[in-house]
Order: structure tokens, then C-alpha cells, then sequence
């Protein structure tokens, strides 16, 4: 009984994921903030813009990993070869491409207008880049 009922929840939590299809973009995912965002003046009102966008694309990616990972065979899955490490190794990667863009030295928090948009900026293009990858490797025929 247990074991059926648990059946079904994981079922209902992952539906969504299976049966939509593609993942949302980012600007799909932006949506909700957009007219807040393009009538943003102040630099905090900037910032928070840019790490929602920021969290946007996160969201898209994190959608796009899930579908490559449902790809993969059980063999693949048991060995947790590059893809486990894939997301560790390139979320590390993007991290510090984008404080070395941002100028950020020693991990340190971006500080400033430009550095914030350098920064946030880097990292919404890197992640929605690398979900367009994923998302092209997952259509028919790419495999």
C-alpha cells in the first residue's frame, strides 16, 4: 500500500517535468518581474532585477539538466560518470569566469552598479547558454 501511494506522489512531483516537454526560457520564466524590472531606478531595485533574472535562468537550467538526465541510460546513471560531475565542475567554472568578469577579486562580493551587472549578467548568459546546449543536445537526432 505504501509503496503505492508513494508511487503516485513521486509521479505527481514529476509530471510536470516529463509531460511539459521543453523547458521555459528564461524570459518565460521572468516574466512576473519584467514591467517591475524595466522601470527600476535605484541601484538596489537594479541589483534584485538582476539576480531574479539571474535565478530565472537557474530555474530553466535546472529544468534542461533534469530531461538530459532522464536520457541517460540506467548503465550510465549506476557508473555517476561526467554526469554527476558535469553540473558541480561547470557551475564552479561559471562562478569564477564571472567574478574574474565582474573584476572580483578573492570570491569577494561585486560591489557597485557595473560590477553587479557584469556580474549577474555573466551569470544569467553562461547558465542560459548552457541550457541551450542541453536542450539542442536533447532534440531527436542529436544523440
Amino acid at each position: 500500500m505504501c509503496r503505492r501511494i508513494c508511487l503516485v506522489l513521486a509521479l505527481m512531483a514529476f509530471a510536470p517535468f516529463v509531460l511539459a516537454g521543453a523547458c521555459p526560457d528564461t524570459e518565460e520564466n521572468f516574466r512576473a518581474h519584467k514591467e517591475e524590472c524595466a522601470r527600476a531606478e535605484t541601484f538596489d531595485d537594479q541589483e534584485s532585477c538582476a539576480q531574479l533574472r539571474f535565478e530565472a535562468a537557474d530555474k530553466a537550467f535546472s529544468c534542461a539538466y533534469r530531461q538530459y538526465l532522464q536520457t541517460l541510460s540506467q548503465d550510465a546513471k549506476a557508473k555517476k560518470t561526467g554526469a554527476q560531475a558535469m553540473p558541480r565542475d561547470w557551475l564552479r567554472f561559471r562562478d569564477r569566469a564571472c567574478k574574474l568578469a565582474a573584476h572580483v577579486p578573492g570570491g569577494e562580493a561585486a560591489q557597485g552598479v557595473y560590477a553587479v551587472k557584469a556580474y549577474y549578467g555573466c551569470l544569467t548568459a553562461l547558465t542560459d547558454d548552457q541550457r541551450r546546449f542541453l536542450e539542442d543536445w536533447l532534440l531527436p537526432g542529436r544523440r
